[in-house]
């Protein structure tokens, strides 16, 4: 397959893998929020949590888009001008502002409107695939930088603990001049609070860096999910925001200039016979 040279600074050199980008301006971003429970199996005699944890958190990379095999490299919190979010820029999931959840005030007046991610990550899930069913994942052993989050929790012979991963993204009024921003919180969900007010908390997390910063957001997505950790179990919760270059066989017929202007089952039925 021939690339343009601006396809060329976003596409990888495998044909069936993404890669984690290296390039400090040129990069795909996606999202990922995942909560699992794991049985504790591994602990010695001392009760050393490491090994449980590591599993916990593996097993995270692997549930929903697929996220595994990978060595993550952890980096801050923003997606610059040349940067392009997989499911928003690029294979936009037609009903990606269908679940608003909320608003939030800037401060100054303006009012920011905020939407529930879940296509963004179904997005993710399309172009990487599935631990069962791999699409275009990325690459086994590739380094890839990521904003991401983790926190692991070993329930002894105690009550339940109810965990939650949240990720925001906050998308800026003029994309040529300033990042986008994301934000991630992760850990035990306090008593007092239900899911609602962590996705809210979050997106004003977003605002008050975006005034840090002198930016102007046009709109916000949340990431979200939460599970039940029981005794003898171990809990993991992660978000993640890989920059990764594309594989060259996901990108459609036209390059990457065509896949600006499909949506997400376009880019499926583009690629299907791959």
């Amino acid at each position: 397959m021939r690339l343009g040279k601006c396809d060329a600074a976003y596409v990888g050199s495998l044909e069936r893998f993404c890669e984690g980008a290296l390039d400090s301006s040129r990069y795909i971003l996606s999202v990922k929020s995942r909560v699992v429970a794991a049985p504790s199996l591994y602990g010695d005699g001392a009760g050393s949590p490491v090994l449980d944890e590591t599993n916990a958190f593996d097993l995270a990379e692997a549930r929903g888009p697929y996220m595994g095999q990978i060595n993550l490299i952890q980096v801050s919190s923003f997606c610059g001008p040349l940067g392009l979010i997989w499911g928003y820029d690029l294979a936009a999931h037609s009903r990606l502002r269908s679940f608003p959840v909320g608003e939030v005030s800037d401060g100054r007046g303006r009012v920011i409107p905020v939407y529930d991610a879940r296509m963004l990550e179904l997005a993710a899930s399309e172009l990487f695939g599935t631990v069962t069913v791999p699409n275009f994942p990325i690459a086994p052993g590739s380094l890839c930088p990521s904003a991401y989050k983790s926190f692991a929790c070993k329930v002894g012979s105690g009550s339940d603990v109810r965990m939650f991963a949240v990720l925001a993204l906050g998308i800026p009024e003029d994309r040529q001049r300033h990042a986008c921003i994301l934000m991630e919180d992760v850990g035990v969900m306090d008593p007092s609070l239900n899911a609602a007010q962590v996705r809210m908390r979050t997106a004003a997390s977003i605002v008050g860096v975006a005034s840090n910063q002198l930016i102007r957001c046009r709109e916000i997505f949340i990431v979200y999910d939460e599970a039940t950790v029981r005794p003898h179990e171990v809990g993991c919760a992660l978000v993640a925001a890989p920059y990764f270059r594309l594989a060259r066989q996901s990108l459609p017929p036209g390059g990457l200039g065509r896949l600006r202007d499909l949506t997400l089952l376009e880019w499926k039925l583009a690629v299907a016979k791959r």
